[in-house]
């Protein structure tokens, strides 16, 4: 079966509002998985799930790549919309 996963959807906060990014693998056992979640080229986390609330006003696309067992990857792309 392809690895999938789902990355929840887009979000719009306030400015300082924590933002929680969570992706979930599907239709698999959820073990043995990496994570890294990337905004703007930057790792800011290896974790299934993250919170921040460090974003300033603006749009930013975070991407999350996920790696099962044998070396496959797939990735989405979340955007959080911070106002002020």
């Amino acid at each position: 079966m392809p690895l999938a996963i789902d990355a929840g959807e887009d979000q719009s906060v306030r400015l300082g509002d924590e933002v929680t990014l969570s992706a979930r693998v599907l239709c698999q056992d959820d073990t043995g998985f990496e994570y890294t979640w990337t905004h703007c080229g930057e790792t800011v986390s290896s974790e299934e799930t993250f919170t921040t609330n460090d974003l300033e006003v603006g749009e930013h696309t975070f991407k999350v790549v996920v790696k099962d067992p044998e070396g496959h990857c797939v990735s989405k792309y979340v955007t959080v919309t911070v106002e002020a």
